[in-house]
């Protein structure tokens, strides 16, 4: 059966579709306790009940929400920001996914500290 979240990448064009695919597997993979659903239009992973990111497919990019923190890796992140709380993986370059399972772990821990 599929999910809201299948749906949602199957109704995306190439290269799109791809790419929603390999970041659902990196989020999965760094935050396996993460679940699915359709939020704000977007795909969306949630974690113990509190958001963990959302991934929206645009006409030039996958939008990464939110990456709003102070990470050790920000100076990695820095080449994909377009806005404080906002990473754009641009469909004409490489998917960063280990960077994509770094950040969702990184949601996660933040989100474990705040309780």
């Amino acid at each position: 059966m599929a999910t809201p979240i299948d749906t949602y990448i199957a109704a995306q064009s190439e290269p799109a579709r791809s790419i929603l695919g390999q970041l659902r597997t990196a989020i999965r993979a760094a935050v396996p306790e993460a679940t699915e659903s359709i939020s704000y239009g977007m795909a969306a992973f949630h974690y113990r009940g509190q958001p963990l990111v959302y991934l929206a497919a645009w006409k030039h990019h996958i939008g990464l929400y939110p990456v709003a923190f102070d990470t050790p890796f920000e100076a990695e992140i820095a080449p994909y920001r377009a806005a404080r709380d906002t990473v754009q993986l641009k469909y004409d370059r490489p998917v960063p996914r280990e960077l994509v399972g770094r950040i969702a772990a990184a949601r996660a821990e933040k989100l474990d500290r705040l309780g």
